[in-house]
């Protein structure tokens, strides 16, 4: 009898332990959320921490945790602790967008498409930016009509999303539309002037509208605010020849060889060796053009190669 009372006491003061180490896991995870909303990431992943620490069985403390890893670039334990939260509770309201934005990050496009597919089924209460992402997926999946479809659709419902000008920017200038580009690009820098890439791309806009002075000051704008930017010094090189100033342009493509999955190589080493002949620089050019040949969709690769050929012959 009395073993019976002690275990049920004992029992009883569990609960009430449990539901304590619940109420102080809720509380840091408002705090965490009231963070994570004022873009402090690595404050409300402390906070994060510290609500799991006090209850590990609470789903939105990995949840959320999975949030501020994402934004931290940290897809990797973002998704494991998003994956997590799913299992413990399927009916989190957020967790399928943040298992999607994750994806998307990773290059599974079409698992991305899926998962917000899955929270707009679920009735999410944000769905404009559901509609951005799976736009961003179809970006990147190469159809471009129906991902202008998606982020045209996230504008109307939500005219002040920060990122769905610049999506439908990158893909008005796939598309060859670069009016529509830039001004898209001028409104995304509008709502989010800190965005590196918003600059990259509008100075690929303004490359194409020959805006040249305006594009060399965006690119290298975005390449003094994100260094890791891993396309700029392709970009910057382009424009820099078109402006006829082959010596930096020649600099840039040499940096833009030098970093690993930035661009096709064959098309740096065919950008630099057309410097190279310009500066007259021949014998380094033919061993430039020559690399570039590897890549047969390049269009004007040989008949540089003759041009440079001649001038190497006249030369010697």
């Amino acid at each position: 009898m009395k073993n019976g009372l002690l275990i049920a006491v004992a029992a009883l003061c569990l609960i009430i332990s449990s539901c304590g180490h619940r109420d102080e896991a809720r509380e840091l995870c408002t705090q965490a959320s009231t963070q994570l909303d004022a873009k402090n990431y690595k404050q409300a992943l402390e906070t994060y921490n510290k609500a799991i620490a006090a209850d590990s069985t609470y789903a939105y403390g990995w949840e959320g945790r999975g949030a501020a890893e994402y934004y931290l670039d940290d897809s990797a334990k973002a998704l494991k602790d998003e994956l997590k939260a799913f299992r413990m509770d399927s009916s989190l309201k957020n967790v399928k967008y943040w298992i999607a934005n994750i994806k998307r990050d990773l290059g599974a496009y079409r698992e991305s498409m899926m998962y917000y597919n899955m929270s707009l089924a679920d009735g999410t209460t944000f769905p404009a930016k559901h509609y951005e992402g799976l736009g961003a997926d179809e970006y990147y999946l190469g159809d471009y009509k129906r991902a202008k479809e998606y982020e045209d659709k996230a504008i109307d419902m939500d005219p002040t999303l920060e990122y769905s000008e610049y999506w439908r920017g990158m893909i008005e200038r796939m598309t060859g539309d670069y009016e529509a580009s830039k001004k898209d690009f001028d409104r995304a820098i509008a709502k989010n002037p800190n965005y590196a890439k918003s600059y990259e791309w509008r100075a690929s806009a303004e490359y194409h509208l020959e805006e040249y002075d305006a594009a060399l000051t965006d690119v290298t704008k975005s390449m003094t605010m994100d260094s890791t930017l891993k396309k700029a010094y392709n970009l910057r090189a382009v424009i820099r020849q078109a402006m006829k100033d082959y010596k930096g342009s020649e600099e840039d493509y040499n940096v833009s060889l030098k970093i690993k999955g930035a661009n096709d190589p064959a098309i740096d080493y065919e950008g630099r060796a057309i410097d190279e002949y310009h500066l007259e620089q021949y014998d380094s050019a033919l061993a430039d053009i020559n690399k570039a040949l590897s890549d047969t969709s390049l269009q004007n690769v040989q008949a540089w190669k003759d041009a440079i050929e001649e001038k190497v012959k006249k030369k010697h």
